[in-house]
């Protein structure tokens, strides 16, 4: 084991020369801390590395790109579209603005029936969702992503980088051109009440937004092959961190972030890149919703309360459902009660996975309920020593880039919204 050096994991929003700028993904954390990570384990490129929340991306592309066995799961198929298109090799980017040209001229030809029920109407005129969809059938039909044909509605796990690539400006063009939706809020979305407030935006508007698109993200990089040597493509797909798809003691190392306990709703983050996906059910979002660790959303199924958790989450959960503000008892107490309980699951079924001796690298954020502190630190300490992990090493970094710092009424409580986010080193004892 190497001495310890990592950088700070919050992404530099200055350094564009990366991937990471592709997808403007709140809970992202910098590439460069993952490479320290990976460097600070020092493990042989046999190893297989997993990160069970996989986000943007991240862990799987450095990982893969180091020459190592990448796994990466997230409940979220937005994440798994972003992932795959950061595999990409560069060589692949030197003809993209000819082929972006290209795929607008053939989206001419392409015929779409009907565009009433299609989840971008919610935001967009009839006439401008046909662009849109026809500009993604162009896609598909250029790019086969297995020998069996091309992608079907809703099952993308088998999606190439390259289609994924080409998704992802589909992804950063309907955010730029749907700009007015946004809220205060970074993670919310709004909608239209009436069809009348909808956006009516033109050929023009949306072709020239998805080639500056793809044009922005590969002048991020450049087109020059990288000179790391791929050995293994990263294995991304779909699924939940309460129930992993491997064998047990079959993983060597874990690089990941949890979801943060500050009720982000990511699923309503992604709904417009939901929406190009086609999924439309408000049944599939509220789904979603649900099974998404940290919901704001109430699940009626009961919950019991663990000493697993640890003494500071039981402790936590006694304060706020003692808090005198409205609603403690009867709605936030639910919410960090889902949480822990998720969390504390998903820690069960990382360690099962785990090989005795392997590491476990988690990057947590500490918040506050009201004027009462989480800190996260202390409860995954406590949660992982209960599965018999021992904290080798954590390193805090001062971060006051927080949703809670844009919120005025948390000064009622406290005076700083700035809090402390750690990268907490565990090893698997046995």
């Amino acid at each position: 084991m190497s001495s310890i050096k990592l950088s700070n994991p919050k992404r530099n929003n200055s350094n564009k020369r990366n991937k990471s700028s592709w997808f403007d993904y709140y809970a992202g954390y910098s590439p460069e801390f993952v490479e320290d990570a990976l460097n600070y384990l020092n493990l042989s490129l046999d190893s297989v590395i997993l990160d069970p929340w996989n986000g943007s991306g991240t862990t799987t592309q450095i990982a893969e790109d180091l020459g190592y066995r990448a796994i990466g799961y997230d409940i979220n198929p937005v994440m798994l579209i972003v992932a795959k298109a950061k595999g990409i090799d560069n060589k692949y980017l030197k003809n993209v603005e000819e082929e972006a040209h290209e795929l607008i001229d053939e989206s001419h030809n392409c015929v779409i029936e009907g565009t009433n029920d299609d989840p971008l109407s919610i935001w967009l005129h009839p006439s401008s969702v046909l662009i849109f969809r026809k500009l993604e059938m162009a896609i598909l039909n250029k790019n086969l992503v297995s020998d069996k044909g091309k992608l079907q509605k809703y099952n993308f796990e088998s999606i190439s980088s390259k289609v994924a690539f080409y998704y992802l400006g589909l992804f950063k063009t309907i955010k730029k051109l749907l700009f007015p939706f946004r809220s205060s809020n970074p993670t919310w979305i709004k909608r239209p009440k009436l069809t009348s407030e909808r956006m009516k935006i033109n050929e023009d508007e949306v072709f020239e937004s998805f080639l500056t698109s793809m044009t922005e993200m590969v002048s991020s990089i450049g087109t020059e092959s990288s000179k790391k040597k791929v050995k293994n493509r990263a294995i991304i797909s779909v699924n939940t961190s309460e129930s992993l798809p491997l064998s047990s003691n079959s993983v060597d190392a874990i690089i990941t972030s949890p979801p943060y306990c500050t009720r982000i709703d990511y699923a309503i983050a992604t709904v417009l890149e939901l929406a190009i996906l086609g999924f439309s059910s408000e049944n599939y979002l509220t789904e979603l919703r649900n099974k998404m660790i940290g919901t704001p959303t109430i699940i009626k199924e009961p919950i019991e309360i663990k000493k697993e958790w640890g003494t500071f989450a039981n402790t936590f959960l006694k304060l706020v459902a003692e808090h005198e503000s409205k609603a403690s008892r009867s709605y936030y107490y639910k919410v960090y009660l889902q949480y822990f309980n998720s969390m504390y699951n998903s820690i069960k079924e990382i360690n099962r996975v785990m090989k005795g001796g392997s590491y476990c690298i988690l990057v947590v954020q500490d918040s506050y309920y009201k004027d009462i502190l989480i800190d996260l630190s202390t409860i995954f300490s406590e949660m992982g020593e209960s599965l018999s992990w021992r904290v080798e090493n954590k390193i805090s970094y001062q971060n006051k880039r927080t949703l809670a710092s844009i919120h005025q009424d948390t000064r009622k409580y406290r005076k700083s919204s700035a809090v402390s986010e750690s990268a907490l080193i565990f090893q698997k004892v046995n």
